[in-house]
C-alpha cells in the first residue's frame, strides 16, 4: 500500500486500463486520483472482416464461439462442455473452440491430464463435430485472425476482481461477443453494451446453455450486440490507443522541454 501511495504521489500522470481503476485505488489505497487516466488496454486486431477469417479457417457455416487464453483448472472449461450438449440441441451448427496451449505451470504438476480430461468429456457427450481444441503456439496475427472469426467469447474467469483481462480485451477488439462472467472488465464491457453477463463467478452448465442459447434465439439481440462490439473493439485499436498515450505525454512533457539525447 505505501509503495502504490508513493508512486501516486510522485507521478505526473498515472494510467489505468479501466474507469473502475480509479475508485478501487481511491478505496483501497487511499490515493489522489487527480492523475489519473484511463486508457484501455490496446490492441493489434485483425485486417480480415468476420466473412473472411471464416473462409480463412473453414467455419463459413459455423457459429463460432471461442475460449481463448493458457488452459488451466480456473478457466472452468469443463462447465462450458458440460452446457454444449443443449446448446448444440437447439443450434447444431455451433463450433466451440478451445483455444491456447496449457499453462506450463499445470504440465509442470500435473502434464496434459486436464486437457485430456476435457477432450474424453467431449468424446463422452458425443460433441466431436461441435467441439474443437487448438493446443498449438501459433503466432499473434493468426491468433488474431481465428478471434476475428468467433461469433462469442466465452470467458468463465472466476476472480471476480480482475480489473482487465488481455483475452477479452483481444476478443473483443477483434468483434466477438463476450459472454462471461461477471468480473470487473467484463462489466465494464457489458455497460457498453458488447457483452452478456452471467449471474456469477462459478457459473453450472445449465446458466452457461442457458444464456448461450438466449442469445443465439434472439436475431434482433445478437445484432445490437454485434454492432456494439464492434464499436467498442474500435476504441481498443493500438492507433487510437496510441494517440491517447501521445497526447497524454503532451500534456505531462511539453514539446518544447523535451530532451532527445
Amino acid at each position: 500500500k505505501r509503495v502504490v501511495q508513493k508512486l501516486m504521489a510522485s507521478s505526473e500522470a498515472v494510467v489505468v486500463m479501466s474507469r473502475y481503476a480509479p475508485g478501487i485505488l481511491e478505496r483501497g489505497y487511499d490515493v489522489d486520483t487527480s492523475n489519473v487516466t484511463v486508457i484501455p488496454h490496446g490492441v493489434h486486431a485483425s485486417n480480415l472482416t468476420k466473412e473472411e477469417a471464416k473462409e480463412m479457417f473453414g467455419w463459413q457455416e459455423r457459429r463460432v464461439i471461442i475460449s481463448h487464453g493458457l488452459l488451466s483448472r480456473g478457466k472452468k472449461i469443463e462447465y462450458a462442455i458440460e452446457a454444449m450438449p443443449g446448446v448444440v440441441e437447439e443450434n447444431p451448427e455451433v463450433l466451440y473452440v478451445v483455444m491456447g496451449r496449457t499453462h506450463k505451470d499445470l504440465v509442470k504438476e500435473e502434464g496434459e491430464t486436464y486437457r485430456d480430461m476435457l477432450k474424453e468429456r467431449v468424446k463422452r457427450l458425443g460433441l466431436q463435430d461441435n467441439v474443437r481444441f487448438l493446443d498449438e503456439y501459433m503466432e499473434s496475427q493468426e491468433m488474431h485472425d481465428r478471434l476475428r472469426a468467433a461469433d462469442y467469447y466465452l470467458n468463465l474467469q472466476p476472480n471476480s476482481d480482475q480489473i482487465t483481462s488481455g483475452t477479452l480485451t483481444e476478443a473483443v477488439a477483434n468483434g466477438a461477443v463476450a459472454i462471461s462472467t461477471p468480473f470487473v472488465h467484463a462489466v465494464e464491457i457489458a455497460e457498453q453494451g458488447a457483452a452478456v453477463l452471467l449471474s456469477t463467478t462459478t457459473p453450472h452448465a445449465a446458466e452457461i446453455r442457458r444464456t448461450i442459447n438466449k442469445v443465439l434465439s434472439d436475431p434482433e439481440l445478437e445484432e445490437r450486440l454485434r454492432e456494439k462490439s464492434e464499436s467498442v473493439g474500435k476504441r481498443m485499436d493500438w492507433g487510437i490507443v496510441g494517440q491517447e498515450y501521445a497526447q497524454l505525454f503532451d500534456e505531462v512533457v511539453p514539446r518544447e522541454s523535451r530532451v532527445i539525447a
